[in-house]
């Protein structure tokens, strides 16, 4: 947003000042200073209409920032393990809940990473498609 009022801005006063220059009468220099106050008014009217419509709910930005804070630790844990490869491991979670998706060596790497995730503190619920690879 703070990107388009810039640019609205820039046009606006582009035009100002190409009235300022290339004719540097008076009464073009109020017509400009004039144009680019309504301009600039309009500009902040249409962002405040459109940032009004924004809904701004700080609960869902702390439940963002914390299922981020989740996923974060999980990964560090499976980085940890020597079992477990944290790049074939996807972690999403949503409101806690903890989704495992990827492939592990064994069934039993399955259980351990659902393990590591359900022991965190906030995790409500572990949700695993882990898949064990197949010995070559």
């Amino acid at each position: 947003m703070r990107f388009l009022l810039r640019m609205s801005l820039l046009v606006v006063l582009g035009f100002g000042a190409y009235w300022l220059f290339v004719d540097g009468r008076s009464d073009r220099l109020e017509r400009a200073q004039s144009e680019i106050a309504d301009g600039a008014r309009k500009v902040k009217g249409v962002l405040q209409e459109e940032l009004g419509q924004i809904p701004l709910d700080k609960h869902a930005l702390k439940n963002a920032a914390n299922d981020a804070r989740i996923t974060a630790r999980i990964k560090a844990r499976f980085l940890a393990d020597a079992d477990l490869s944290a790049l074939s491991i996807s972690v999403n979670t949503t409101d806690g809940v903890v989704t495992l998706s990827g492939t592990v060596s064994s069934p039993e790497n399955i259980n351990k990473a659902m393990q590591l995730a359900i022991d965190l503190e906030g995790v409500r619920e572990v949700i695993s498609t882990l898949q064990a690879r197949r010995a070559k």
